[in-house]
């Protein structure tokens, strides 16, 4: 229920009315209501505390600033806090190289580094039929000193 009603939210949740906020809160208390069994004069703020769920307006004002912020790289500014793009990681590009034209020779230099890091850190990771795996090592002075 809770993904059909913010679908598209950052499209209309930028600025939600008091009226738009209250929908969304009587939408929510009958759910709360059948979750909790409380009694129907239990107040809404309540219930939404005993079962530790955010209040819809505030998810969909958060969607809002997560994708003007992060997607669109715009900073935000909401009730008093700033969020600015360039604090937020950036993910990495796509590999554009197709499969069929990618040549791992030509990805991994094996040639030793004349000066060499103190310290370097490897990892790796894995995802194979359903099972997932990871590793890394530390080298310090060309010895392997974590794994």
């Amino acid at each position: 229920m809770e993904i059909i009603l913010l679908y598209r939210a950052p499209a209309w949740a930028n600025n939600i009315t008091s009226r738009q906020q209250r929908l969304l809160n009587s939408i929510q208390r009958k759910f709360l209501l059948n979750i909790t069994g409380a009694y129907s004069t239990t107040p809404t703020a309540a219930l939404q505390v005993i079962e530790g769920i955010t209040p819809l307006h505030m998810k969909s004002q958060m969607e809002s600033i997560l994708v003007r912020v992060d997607r669109l790289r715009r900073d935000c500014h909401w009730e008093g806090s700033s969020f600015l793009c360039q604090d937020f990681q950036q993910p990495n590009p796509p590999i554009i190289i197709h499969p069929a034209n990618f040549d791992l020779q030509d990805r991994i230099s094996i040639v030793s580094d004349p000066h060499p890091p103190a310290e370097a850190i490897y990892t790796d990771g894995s995802y194979l039929e359903g099972e997932k795996g990871c590793a890394f090592c530390v080298i310090q002075n060309n010895i392997q000193i974590h794994q």
